[in-house]
């Protein structure tokens, strides 16, 4: 058994020696390489966090802006534009992906996930809007798109900052009730009480479910406020 000399100070004593074997040796040195690996894996985390956070920050002002853009043009001015600008958004993230497209290219960059299609969040979220305001009206699409802005912004973050008890796959219960809770309130400036709370739940289910909520949460929304009862 091959033996190795560690060597330590003890207070004002002299030095000592303490025998290790390989074994324990090749233990100690494996649990500082795995606090190296965690630690940078943390580091990685953070960075990831603080990028999330800004991309989650820009679809939130994005969709504020289209919700309100939807009610304060309407119904049908907001469907032809949104149809036009859905045919445009697609044209221009192919043509992304073939060259750089000036001011388009650094948004992407900057708030775009990495082997993400380039815009696809915000065209997605311009059909789920669409199929709202063609369903249920201004208003409906109106709170269904802050609904999803608020929704998945802070379920995102809340969830990647501090979610710790699994739901489905990667989604966390307290980026689902963080999620819901900023729903609420946003909800709640322009609904009664017991609607915001009901459409804020119906908008936090469905961002916890798979597929792509930024399609389904406004018509689902949608549908349900249009069924509730003030």
């Amino acid at each position: 058994m091959a033996v190795v000399g560690l060597h330590h100070r003890s207070g004002e004593g002299p030095y000592k020696t303490i025998a290790l074997d390989q074994a324990e040796l090749q233990a100690h040195v494996t649990i500082i390489k795995s606090s190296i690996i965690i630690a940078c894996g943390n580091m990685v985390s953070k960075k990831e966090l603080v990028f999330e956070i800004k991309r989650q920050a820009f679809h939130l002002v994005f969709g504020v802006f289209l919700a309100f853009f939807i009610l304060y043009l309407g119904r049908d001015v907001s469907l032809t534009l949104l149809a036009t600008g859905i045919m445009l958004s697609v044209y221009v993230s192919r043509l992304s992906k073939k060259q750089r497209v000036p001011v388009i290219s650094w948004f992407l960059e900057t708030f775009e996930r990495k082997h993400a299609s380039p815009g696809g969040g915000l065209i997605t979220a311009c059909i789920g809007g669409f199929i709202s305001l063609a369903l249920f009206g201004a208003f409906a699409a109106f709170v269904s798109i802050l609904l999803l802005a608020y929704v998945d912004s802070f379920s995102t973050v809340i969830g990647k900052s501090y979610g710790r008890t699994k739901l489905l796959g990667k989604k966390t219960l307290e980026g689902f009730v963080g999620g819901m809770i900023a729903g609420f309130f946003i909800a709640s400036i322009f609904l009664p009480g017991h609607i915001a709370a009901v459409a804020a739940f119906v908008a936090a289910v469905v961002e916890l479910l798979p597929g792509d909520d930024n399609i389904s949460i406004p018509p689902v929304v949608g549908f349900v406020l249009s069924y509730i009862k003030p």
